[in-house]
C-alpha cells in the first residue's frame, strides 16, 4: 500500500503525454521501504528488454505504461502473464511482448529471434501490425495497399420478419 504522501508525489507523472513519460517507467515500484529506481534511471540504463512475473500491464496505468517503456528504450517485454489491455497497446506502438522467457538468454547473448516468435498464435491484421512495427505504420501500409484485410466471414443469419 502507498501512502498519500507517496501517491502525490507520483500523481504528477499523468500530466506528462509526450516522451518525457520515457523518464518514469517503474519509478513507482517498491521494494521493502525502498523505492530504488529514479526518475530516467531506466532510459538511462540503456535497457531494451523488461522482465516481470504475473499480472504484468494490470491496472489504470496499462495505456501509458507501454509508452513509457517505449520512450525508454524498452523494445521487448516478457512476463508470466500479459493483461490483454496492456498487451494490445504494446503491439499497436510497436512493443514486442512474450511469455517465453527463453528468449531473455537469447537477448542476453545478442542472438536474433524470429518475429515469428512474437506473432505466433495471433490473428491476422494483428500479425501485420506486429511486423509492421505498430499501428501507424501498419495503416500507413494499409493506405499505400501494401496489406489488406482479411475479408469478414459470416454465415447465414436469420432474417428479421417484422
Amino acid at each position: 500500500m502507498t501512502s498519500p504522501r507517496t501517491r502525490s508525489r507520483r500523481r504528477h507523472i499523468c500530466f506528462f503525454f509526450d516522451e518525457t513519460l520515457g523518464e518514469f517507467p517503474y519509478t513507482g515500484l517498491k521494494c521493502g521501504n525502498e523505492v530504488p529506481i529514479k526518475r530516467a534511471d531506466v532510459k538511462k540504463g540503456g535497457f531494451v528488454a523488461a522482465v516481470s512475473g504475473k499480472r504484468r500491464g494490470k491496472g489504470s496505468s496499462r495505456e501509458q505504461s507501454p509508452y513509457a517503456e517505449l520512450c525508454a528504450g524498452i523494445k521487448v517485454v516478457i512476463a508470466e502473464n500479459i493483461e490483454r489491455i496492456y498487451k494490445q497497446n504494446c503491439q499497436n506502438l510497436g512493443v514486442l511482448t512474450s511469455t517465453d522467457f527463453g528468449m531473455i538468454d537469447k537477448i542476453r547473448g545478442g542472438q536474433e529471434i524470429p518475429l515469428s516468435d512474437f506473432t505466433q498464435g495471433e490473428d491476422e491484421i494483428t500479425r501485420q501490425v506486429i511486423e509492421y512495427g505498430g499501428l501507424f505504420p501498419f495503416n500507413v501500409a494499409r493506405m499505400q495497399k501494401k496489406v489488406f484485410l482479411p475479408s469478414i466471414a459470416t454465415g447465414g443469419r436469420p432474417h428479421d420478419h417484422r
